[in-house]
């Protein structure tokens, strides 16, 4: 059954991308919540 390996494969490359955007997205909520906090009279008074 040399199919069900490289289907696990193909799955574990799928959990990969998904795991690599779940931590891109941190990493922008992070840059923002950064901004938010070193500059918060600028924010406040732009939003």
């Amino acid at each position: 059954m040399k199919a069900s390996s490289s289907d696990h494969l193909i799955r574990m490359e799928l959990h990969m991308e998904q795991l690599i955007r779940m931590i891109a997205n941190l990493n922008e909520r992070i840059q923002v919540l950064e901004h938010k906090l070193t500059e918060p009279a600028l924010r406040v008074v732009g939003k």
